[in-house]
C-alpha cells in the first residue's frame, strides 16, 4: 500500500470531523448540524459521516492505480495494447493475461459496452 492510501482518509477525516467544519456548516445549513461551539448533533454527524465516505471513496478511486480509469484506454495505441492482453470468452467477458492480474481474472469487455 502506498502512503496516499493512508494519507487521503486521514486528511479527509480531520477535515470532516473538525469542530471548525461543523461550525461552518451550521452557519450554512442551520442549527440541526451542530451547537454554536461546534459540537456535532446526531443528524449533523450522520450527514458528515455519509459525505466523508462518499468523498474518500471517490478520492481513493482517483488516486489508486486500480481505480475506475485503470481499464479505460486513452488512445488507439493503448486500445490495441489492451486488445492484445485480453482474450474474449464466449459470454462476452474478457479474460486477462496482463501483468497486473492472473490468467483466471475476469474483467468486463469494454468494446462490447458491458461495464
Amino acid at each position: 500500500m502506498t502512503y496516499s492510501q493512508y494519507l487521503i482518509p486521514l486528511v479527509m477525516f480531520i477535515a470532516f470531523a473538525s469542530p471548525l467544519t461543523f461550525k461552518a456548516v451550521r452557519g450554512i445549513l442551520g442549527g440541526w448540524v451542530a451547537s454554536p461551539e461546534g459540537q456535532a448533533k446526531f443528524l449533523g454527524l450522520l450527514a458528515h459521516g455519509i459525505l466523508f465516505v462518499i468523498t474518500v471513496g471517490f478520492l481513493m478511486r482517483r488516486v489508486s492505480p486500480y481505480g475506475w480509469s485503470h481499464f479505460v484506454p486513452t488512445s488507439d495505441r493503448q486500445t490495441n495494447q489492451i486488445d492484445k492482453m485480453m482474450e474474449l470468452s464466449d459470454d462476452g467477458l474478457a479474460v486477462s493475461s496482463g501483468p497486473d492480474m492472473g490468467p483466471s481474472a475476469v474483467r468486463p469487455n469494454l468494446k462490447m459496452g458491458i461495464i
